[in-house]
């Protein structure tokens, strides 16, 4: 039950939700791949500290209170099979350029919180993040609170009787990351 509870952090009466069958990426991935971020990688888990780091910068005043930190950080260091609290980051030339964490439960990644230090890093951290989710097994991605900005990745705005039954479609089995760098125009064949 403490891990059903997990999904619901941050239990907002409206939460953004995205299946993979509705997923959106910007008209401009194609481009941006073969052009601006061809030599740009992802990686998780890799920087956990460092996009803390940045997030806080980014967002001086924020609802990652000292104390949740480092709740999230125990759980990080310590993730079994249930529930991991990871990290996304996006790479140019050893440089942290994107990122976010966000926690996995069963098959389902939920996307707490992000940065970016570069024009459209954020955009193509999300979208790639996306791709990766939806090729690799995922049920759904949980992008949280209910912005704008949120909608354009194809979310849907769910009610908590419909969180609870995107809920019960998981898997049994927790997915983890990969381990290695990932080049993002090896992104280019899912489109």
């Amino acid at each position: 039950e403490f891990f059903r509870n997990f999904m619901t952090i941050k239990y907002h009466s409206k939460k953004l939700l995205v299946t993979f069958d509705r997923l959106h990426t910007s008209k401009k991935l194609k481009s941006w791949l073969n052009g601006k971020f061809a030599d740009y990688s992802i990686t998780f888990n890799k920087a956990y500290d460092q996009c803390i780091e940045e997030l806080l910068k980014a967002y001086p005043e924020t609802w990652l209170t000292e104390d949740l930190l480092e709740k999230y950080k125990v759980i990080h260091e310590n993730p079994d099979d249930k529930v991991s609290i990871d990290s996304v980051e996006i790479w140019h030339n050893g440089k942290l350029v994107a990122g976010e964490i966000g926690f996995t439960t069963h098959n389902a990644y939920a996307s707490l919180s992000g940065f970016h230090n570069e024009d459209d890093a954020g955009t193509v951290q999300m979208c790639i993040l996306g791709l990766f989710l939806k090729n690799n097994g995922y049920a759904y991605w949980d992008l949280g609170m209910e912005l704008e900005y949120k909608y354009r990745y194809g979310a849907v705005s769910c009610n908590r009787d419909e969180q609870e039954k995107y809920y019960g479609t998981l898997g049994k089995e927790k997915l983890t990351f990969p381990v290695d760098e990932i080049k993002l125009s090896e992104f280019l064949k899912f489109l």
